[in-house]
């Protein structure tokens, strides 16, 4: 998978994440300042998705922020340390402090990256023991840890074998395979998209044989199904790596990518598939292109495909089900759509 690669240098001031774009920045309060460094980096991480953190004081964050992030009192790489100004139980002035986890040491500690309001620099890494209070100062009260969704956590482990995955384990793997991607370039939503149709082929499993046929390589295989499996086989074995493994598989479609393979464009859908990669559109209509351009199955009208694509957009960029993500092209369903008949039986090709 990416590598999670901590921050330990200045922002640069083009980087807007933290300067032009960032909401603290445009309303007076820019770095040096721990809420306008722990938003753009938490920004900066996801990739481009706008984080539903509080926008107001750092010791808000912790019982303002979107119920749609995963909270908890242990530390992951990420994740927002909140404290608030007083000690517990007793009236706090309005302040409070936010960090960002950078690595987490074998021995416990922890090491954030941070900035301060009033400080003379922007910008410091430190590294925190768990005291109880993480080893910020009895004046500030310690309150947990606000989780970002696309950063794997380290403690996890690809999930995998010749079975449906439950909700939580394609959870697992849906945060892998976004983390790998986005390094090449992938788009949130255009990764939403694929993971749309992935659940639907495999529950995004990379060890699952059609219909739990284990070792018919003349049916389909992985994470999109591949048909026969050998297509998928053949090529992992020319490369010597583990056709099992989720990376291999991942691999196989940037490989189908830049050689051409695989996907091909409809007049529905006329997104090239380096197109595909980098769109920004809705991740249904993008699970849909996928669907007709890649994935082709005998049964077109698979719009649960998109709903699905919609829902895991909204899971690896933190929003609760309620919410509309900021994008255009939010898919529509339609009851039939014939265009894709006219190429159902070139499954895979």
């Amino acid at each position: 998978m990416a590598e999670f690669i901590p921050r330990t240098e200045t922002p640069t001031t083009d980087n807007t994440y933290y300067y032009a774009d960032n909401p603290f920045y445009k309303s007076g309060y820019g770095l040096p300042n721990c809420t306008c460094y722990a938003f753009g980096r938490f920004w900066e991480l996801t990739g481009g998705t706008i984080p539903k953190l509080s926008w107001g004081n750092a010791e808000d964050w912790w019982g303002k922020t979107s119920d749609g992030y995963q909270r908890g009192q242990t530390p992951r790489l990420g994740a927002v340390i909140c404290w608030r100004k007083g000690e517990a139980g007793y009236s706090t002035d309005g302040a409070g402090h936010v960090a960002i986890v950078e690595a987490i040491n074998a021995d416990g500690s922890i090491m954030t990256s941070e900035s301060g309001y009033n400080s003379t620099k922007p910008f410091w890494t430190k590294t925190r023991s768990n005291d109880g209070n993480w080893g910020q100062s009895s004046a500030y009260t310690f309150q947990g840890f606000i989780y970002n969704p696309v950063v794997f956590d380290e403690a996890e482990t690809v999930v995998t074998g010749n079975r449906y995955l439950t909700k939580s384990e394609m959870e697992v793997n849906a945060r892998y395979i976004w983390n790998y991607l986005k390094s090449y370039g992938w788009t949130m939503n255009a990764v939403a998209g694929m993971l749309g149709n992935m659940q639907t082929e495999s529950t995004i499993n990379p060890g699952i044989w059609e219909s739990l046929n284990e070792g018919n390589t003349e049916r389909g295989y992985g994470l999109v199904q591949w048909t026969p499996a050998t297509k998928l086989i053949s090529w992992a074995n020319s490369q010597y790596l583990d056709y099992t493994e989720m990376d291999t598989q991942l691999e196989r479609i940037e490989y189908e990518l830049k050689n051409g393979l695989q996907y091909y464009p409809t007049d529905a859908y006329p997104e090239t598939f380096a197109e595909f990669k980098t769109s920004t559109k809705g991740a249904g209509y993008l699970a849909m292109a996928f669907l007709a351009n890649y994935e082709r199955p005998a049964d077109p009208d698979q719009p649960n495909r998109a709903t699905q694509a919609e829902k895991w957009y909204k899971f690896l960029a933190g929003l609760d089900d309620t919410e509309t993500p900021d994008y255009p092209g939010v898919y529509t369903p339609r009851k039939r759509m014939p265009f894709l008949l006219l190429i159902a039986t070139r499954r895979r090709v």
